[in-house]
């Protein structure tokens, strides 16, 4: 089941972003951007982004796994490891890309480490295309960190007609 997350989700999130952070870039990452990534710095990430309403959770008896939103950005997509091959992951780009698409974004748009070999498939296996590779800004609780991503893009409704 999905849903859109409430404060009461965060001790069951945080731990699945930070594991699934971790996995996909530990050792990719510059080591002090790895150091930042604390639960505690996933656990203080995620309440801004539950009181804007821009989080959904798959939830089934309680959270495996979410998708985060910030304008026209799939910003986090995130599944416990006990959940993988479940489709989870699936159903949640699906969901964040009607969100999206609800909310009149014609093409999201996200980030993602070259390294990350695992997700880039993810993302092109639903139709992402990488449009660019080079430095992006990524958030951190003790300010910006610039890091190599690819940025990917997909359509997500045919543009306006004149």
């Amino acid at each position: 089941m999905i849903r859109t997350a409430t404060s009461d989700d965060i001790p069951g999130l945080a731990p699945i972003w930070h594991e699934a952070w971790m996995a996909g870039h530990a050792g990719k990452v510059p080591a002090p951007l790895e150091a930042m990534r604390t639960l505690q710095s996933f656990q203080d990430r995620l309440g801004p982004r539950i009181a804007r309403g821009d989080v959904l959770v798959w939830h089934n008896g309680g959270p495996l796994g979410f998708v985060a939103l910030n304008g026209a950005e799939l910003e986090q997509l995130h599944l416990a490891t006990r959940a993988h091959g479940s489709g989870a992951a699936s159903q949640l780009i699906r969901a964040a890309e009607a969100t999206l698409h609800q909310r009149g974004i014609i093409t999201a748009h996200l980030i993602c480490i070259p390294d990350n070999a695992r997700a880039l498939a993810f993302y092109a296996k639903h139709g992402w295309r990488e449009v660019a590779r080079g430095p992006e800004t990524v958030e951190t609780l003790a300010g910006p960190f610039d890091l190599l991503c690819c940025r990917l893009e997909k359509p997500l409704a045919p543009a306006p007609r004149p």
